[in-house]
């Protein structure tokens, strides 16, 4: 992480970072041009398991979560079931990822951070 803060940190237009999660093979890392700092609120993180009946990481989802100005972002991404037969079961976990993602019941949000 230290090597990608230091390399968008140079140049003209400074990039800091934001946040990032990270899930088994899935990873997730946000940076905003240094200019857009001041409009950055309300940054959060989760994962949702759906591998296994929920119960194991190598599928489902990481997103992180911010407002830009009152405007709310929510960067996803997802890794689901492949092939044809299993288009029902993706379906069934994007249902799932949508449900749980940043419930504040949830065991593993994050809270909020400011940058």
């Amino acid at each position: 992480m230290k090597k990608l803060e230091e390399f968008f940190s140079k140049g003209k237009d400074k990039k800091i970072f934001v946040q990032s999660v990270e899930m088994v093979g899935l990873m997730q890392i946000a940076f905003i041009s240094d200019s857009w700092k001041h409009a950055i609120k309300s940054v959060q993180k989760d994962a949702v398991k759906t591998g296994m009946g929920g119960q194991f990481g190598n599928k489902g989802a990481v997103a992180i979560r911010l407002r830009i100005y009152e405007t709310t972002v929510c960067f996803t991404c997802a890794h689901l079931s492949a092939g044809q037969s299993k288009a029902r079961e993706r379906l069934d976990d994007l249902v799932q990822i949508h449900k749980k993602c940043f419930q504040q019941s949830k065991e593993g949000i994050q809270n909020e951070v400011e940058i």
